[in-house]
This record gives C-alpha cells, sequence and structure tokens, in this order.
C-alpha cells in the first residue's frame, strides 16, 4: 500500500443557463438551427433544418449545394435586405447518399433501393427548393440564408473543406507508414483500509459478506 492521501471530494455541479442579449441593444440573439445533409454525388443534397426547441418546425428542401462545405465551422452571420444582422449557430450532420456502387452491392443482396426524386435545379449558382407546403417561416429563412452565405463565401468555404480533406488524406497516410506501438502498461492496485465514499460504520471486519 503506497498510502496515498484520499482524492478530493466531486465538486458541487454548475448550473449554467444561456441569457440571451437584452433586445435594446448589443449583439443580437442567435438563431439555433439543426440541419441533416444527404449529399448526393457532390451536386444535390436534401436537407432538414430545424428550430431548435421547436416541435413541427421541420422543412425539408433540396439543394443544388455540397453541404459537406458547411461541416468546417458552428456559426455564421448574414445580413438581410433590411440591414439587420442574423447571428446563426449551426448543428448539422452531414452523410453521402447511397452511391452507384453501393446500390449495386445492394442489388446483388436483393435488397431494393428506390433513388429519391430530385427536383430540377439550376447550376452555377445556389439554389433550392422546399419541398413542403407550409413551411416554418423561420426554418426556411435559415435555409435562405445558408445559400446567401454560400453566394457570398462559396469559393472559401468550397477551398477550406478541400483542405481538410487533404489533411486527413495525409495523416491517414502517415499513421499507415507510422503505426502507433502503443507502450506496455503496469497497473499497481491495492485494497484500501477505508474505502472512499464508505463510513467506516459500513466497514464489516473479520471477511464476512
Amino acid at each position: 500500500d503506497p498510502k496515498l492521501p484520499d482524492p478530493p471530494p466531486p465538486p458541487p455541479p454548475i448550473h449554467s443557463h444561456f441569457r440571451r442579449p437584452h433586445p435594446g441593444g448589443g449583439q443580437p440573439a442567435p438563431r439555433f438551427i439543426f440541419v441533416t445533409a444527404t449529399v448526393f454525388e457532390h451536386s444535390r443534397t436534401l436537407l432538414r433544418c430545424q428550430r431548435s426547441g421547436r416541435a413541427g418546425t421541420e422543412v425539408t428542401a433540396w439543394s443544388n449545394l455540397d453541404f459537406k462545405h458547411f461541416s468546417g465551422f458552428g456559426n455564421f452571420e448574414v445580413t438581410g435586405a433590411d440591414g439587420a444582422i442574423r447571428r446563426y449557430d449551426l448543428h448539422i450532420g452531414v452523410g453521402d447518399a447511397v452511391t452507384p456502387k453501393r446500390a449495386a452491392l445492394m442489388a446483388a443482396r436483393g435488397i431494393a433501393y428506390n433513388p429519391p426524386e430530385i427536383p430540377a435545379l439550376p447550376d452555377g449558382v445556389p439554389a433550392y427548393v422546399i419541398t413542403d407546403t407550409a413551411p416554418d417561416a423561420d426554418a426556411a429563412l435559415a435555409i435562405s440564408d445558408m445559400h446567401e452565405l454560400y453566394r457570398r463565401e462559396g469559393e472559401r468555404m468550397a477551398q477550406a473543406y478541400a483542405d481538410r480533406v487533404k489533411a486527413e488524406e495525409a495523416r491517414r497516410a502517415w499513421l499507415t507508414a507510422h503505426p502507433p506501438v502503443p507502450d506496455d502498461v503496469t497497473v499497481h492496485f491495492w485494497e484500501r483500509e477505508q474505502p472512499v465514499g464508505l463510513p467506516a460504520a459500513t466497514i464489516k471486519q473479520g471477511g464476512g459478506n
């Protein structure tokens, strides 16, 4: 027994509360939005956008953008036509759709795959189509603002994504060439005379159960 001192007691729980800025001044309150994006061949994306904490506000849309370019940051601002600034906290999950190769594998296993019908969208400029008949106004505005952001910053966003992909490929290549070798670990353990957190009266003497 190395006679180590007892560990300190755990700290009391911390209760934090989000406080919105006062409407009379300061920065505008952020709009929290959750987005799931399924990317088809880097050219079309199926979006589902919802305001945080608001049930029934999900809006579905198709976009002609590769929404993987949105995966490298968590917040952004857009200035509306009226000069008002809208701040967003973006929580996004992005994934690839079923590729032709995967669809062929599924078909070989007898698994049916019916690709979705993608509406016609132009190429060259950010565009989208909302498929809901009565979309939530704020969620629809968030989709519009994301496309406005891409109109202004799309080239930088695409380059940043390409840089992240390149860095990840380089990291994987380095790890393949230099696989980490874990060190041996020696664990020492012993029985304490007085277990931490238990009063002395609860310790039974004499080896009883």
